[in-house]
């Protein structure tokens, strides 16, 4: 199987929208939700995920007096003296500047960006959210940049761990660190992350790797297979030889499908000929929203997900009488992700009360036919 080659189709349409024309301006945004859409895009042809998906969604309010005091602290002489020259060579970055408090809340105590960071950091109110659900858990970063999601797993978690390839970077973070007072519970690496060794002891990988610049946000639908460097099977492919917990911070123009195929692809690569059912997993797409726009999306991969269907599942492919891990198991851990428990079980009951003795004969495939009587457009 060709890894760098996703599975879906280019027809599906980004976290469950519509796929009708956008409006351009402030009317342009991608709506999140668990749309009927994300159904028969998983339950096509190829796509029937063998793993629990759930899309879920988190408001966080951002206090306007951070920009008013953003715009305020940029025309003072201490930020000019320190990002003056970097203003006139980067007159692009004008629009990050004006929201530097919203970024980091102890900017005015000295933190250091480097160009890069101004539009690569993730903002302070968004990495304490991601912290706090990932609390008491040793956090390895593996792109950490200048340190916004370190900084706040080491306020959350204690020890962290970050990684990354640029030594201006790892300046930065060690800088910020000492800002907010966990310079201690840091440990970095400076290497290319592909090449890090497996044997870093933590409990969850946290992944944000580059986007490929500014312009990822004229893309109607984010190049995830092309865009992100290195490429995102090998990220995943690499952190899940780490750790089997994983969370992938992406842009908000994400296609869902593209999300659920880099993980399968990434996971199937590293567990090959391993018993590791694809069944027990569990992926949570969120959406991330800052006063009401989406502003990112937060993967949650293995036990950090929200998603706990394994006991159903187990109950019903007893019920239905097929093996664990297999492929009908993976098939019926779909429906159950996207459908619901009690959805499988009304079919069930419908299966028994038409055709009782072919049911307990051929429970799986009678179930399937019903099924797919309910969803003819999902029939493959």
């Amino acid at each position: 199987m060709d890894l760098d080659e996703p599975l879906l189709s280019d027809d599906a349409h980004p976290n469950g929208s519509s796929g009708k024309q956008r409006k351009s301006g402030s009317e342009r945004r991608f709506e999140f939700e668990s749309h009927e859409l994300n159904k028969l895009i998983l339950l096509s042809e190829g796509v029937i995920t063998p793993m629990f998906v759930q899309f879920t969604r988190k408001d966080l309010d951002v206090p306007f007096k951070a920009y008013r005091r953003s715009k305020r602290f940029v025309n003072t002489p201490a930020f000019k003296e320190a990002y003056g020259g970097m203003m006139g060579e980067n007159p692009e970055l004008s629009k990050f500047f004006r929201k530097c408090f919203v970024l980091f809340s102890q900017f005015d105590k000295g933190i250091k960006l480097d160009p890069e960071s101004w539009f690569s950091v993730t903002p302070e109110h968004i990495s304490k959210h991601i912290a706090n659900r990932l609390k008491s858990r040793r956090v390895f970063d593996g792109f950490c940049g200048a340190g916004g999601n370190l900084i706040q797993f080491a306020l959350h978690s204690g020890f962290s761990y970050g990684n990354d390839i640029d030594p201006v970077k790892i300046d930065c973070v060690k800088s910020d660190a000492e800002v907010y007072g966990v310079s201690d519970n840091i440990g970095m690496f400076n290497e290319d992350f592909l090449s890090l060794d497996d044997e870093i002891e933590v409990d969850v990988c946290f992944f944000s790797p580059p986007w490929g610049g500014i312009d990822y946000q004229n893309m109607t639908r984010y190049a995830l297979f092309t865009a992100v460097t290195p490429n995102i099977i090998s990220i995943i492919r690499k952190g899940l030889s780490i750790c089997k917990n994983m969370v992938l911070l992406l842009p908000k123009n994400t296609f869902s499908c593209d999300i659920v195929n880099a993980i399968v692809l990434g996971f199937e690569s590293e567990t090959e000929g391993k018993e590791e059912p694809l069944a027990t997993w569990s992926i949570e797409i969120e959406g991330i929203y800052s006063n009401g726009e989406l502003n990112m999306l937060a993967v949650y991969f293995g036990d950090v997900s929200c998603v706990k269907h394994a006991a159903e599942v187990d109950a019903l492919t007893k019920t239905l009488n097929i093996s664990a891990h297999s492929h009908e198991a993976s098939i019926l851990s779909s429906v159950v992700s996207h459908f619901g428990v009690k959805k499988v079980v009304e079919i069930m009951k419908i299966c028994m009360k038409k055709n009782t003795a072919e049911f307990e004969t051929n429970t799986f495939s009678c179930f399937m036919k019903e099924f797919y009587s309910i969803y003819p457009e999902l029939s493959l």
